[in-house]
């Protein structure tokens, strides 16, 4: 049963899902299967759906996608044309807009802004974890494991925790591939 919840834009006709009892917008697409918590919302013309889960204060709008076993949570958003798949997670505060993917097993956190595909990079399975390490152009940063920090504090723990075996090596040369990137797309 559809009531008016204002996303910002104003009241529009909206409900809230059955699972999690976040708010959805009449106009949006939320599959039984996904997670909406109380304080999330999906709107606009976002298509939710598999396994994903949208919860804490996080926002889907726009023309968004979120699929497969995908999280949103924290103070983050997926809006515009951008899609969210896989296992990935988008958290904190980050941004996914425009045309930006973020897929497989891709982290994406902290105040991270990606609007193309060109502004992440995923590496991985790497180290002696066999994580999967995110960099994000927008803050310079590496989200793996329980890391998040910018690539100077990566190097830094890398260091301390691996010295020169194997695991550090394999790291540095993905820092390697980053500072490339990063000169091929400015």
């Amino acid at each position: 049963m559809s009531e008016m919840f204002d996303f910002g834009a104003g009241p529009v006709p909206a409900h809230r899902h059955a699972k999690g009892r976040g708010w959805v917008a009449d106009t949006a697409h939320v599959d039984e299967t996904v997670y909406v918590g109380p304080d999330a919302q999906v709107y606009g013309n976002a298509q939710v759906y598999g396994n994903a889960q949208v919860s804490g204060n996080a926002q889907v709008y726009g023309n968004a996608q979120v699929s497969g076993n995908a999280r949103v949570y924290g103070d983050a958003q997926v809006y515009g044309n951008a899609r969210v798949s896989g296992n990935a997670r988008v958290y904190g505060n980050a941004r996914v807009y425009g045309d930006a993917w973020v897929y497989g097993n891709a982290w994406v956190g902290g105040d991270a802004k990606l609007s193309k595909t060109t502004d992440y990079l995923v590496i991985g399975p790497i180290g002696s974890r066999e994580a999967f390490m995110t960099w994000t152009r927008s803050d310079g940063c590496i989200a793996t494991g329980c890391f998040l920090g910018t690539i100077k504090k990566f190097l830094s723990a890398v260091n301390t925790t691996h010295g020169d075996n194997a695991h550090a090596k394999a790291y540095r040369a993905a820092v390697r591939l980053i500072h490339a990137m990063e000169k091929a797309h400015g």
